[in-house]
Parts: C-alpha cells; structure tokens; sequence
C-alpha cells in the first residue's frame, strides 16, 4: 500500500500539482468511491469515511461532486480528466 503511494506522490510531485490540487483529487477519489459502496448513501459514507455527514455536503458544495451513484463519473468531471491522464501514465 505504502509503495502505491509513493508512486502516486511521485507522480503528483513530477507533474507539477500543487498540494491543494492533490489534496482535492484525493477526497473527490475516496468520496466517490464509498458513496458507490454505499449505494448513493451519503450517512453511511461520511460514516465510513470518519467525517461528519455536513462535512460530506460541504465537500460537495466546495468541489461541485454531484451524488449520484449509478452515474457518478469517478472525479472525472470539470478538468479533472487531464489530471487523471497525467496521473495514469
């Protein structure tokens, strides 16, 4: 686990990302992941997440995700789709 980390770091860092932006793509990542694990569900998610339900929504109004589960796109709207290029090289 620790060296796909490392790697993902060291792309971010290669690619010239600044840590806001890291740090944003991250959350978006493991939000939308266990928000699809969980059905859409956003209690069960901050519960699974550790945050408080009103910090997922938060999270939501300040990166403009949209919940819902069977179309969420994987972070991959607005920009984000050549970040995620970089980072899949």
């Amino acid at each position: 686990m620790n060296e796909g980390l490392d790697a993902v770091t060291d792309r971010l860092v290669k690619a010239g990302f600044f840590l806001e932006e890291a740090v944003e793509m991250l959350e978006k990542g493991m939000i939308g992941q266990v928000l699809r694990q969980q059905g859409g569900n956003q209690s069960l998610a901050a519960k699974a997440l550790g945050i408080h339900r009103n910090t997922l929504l938060l999270v939501d109004k300040a990166s403009a995700l949209y919940f819902v589960p069977r179309s969420y796109n994987s972070g991959q709207d607005r920009n984000d789709t050549d970040h995620a290029s970089t980072l899949a090289r």
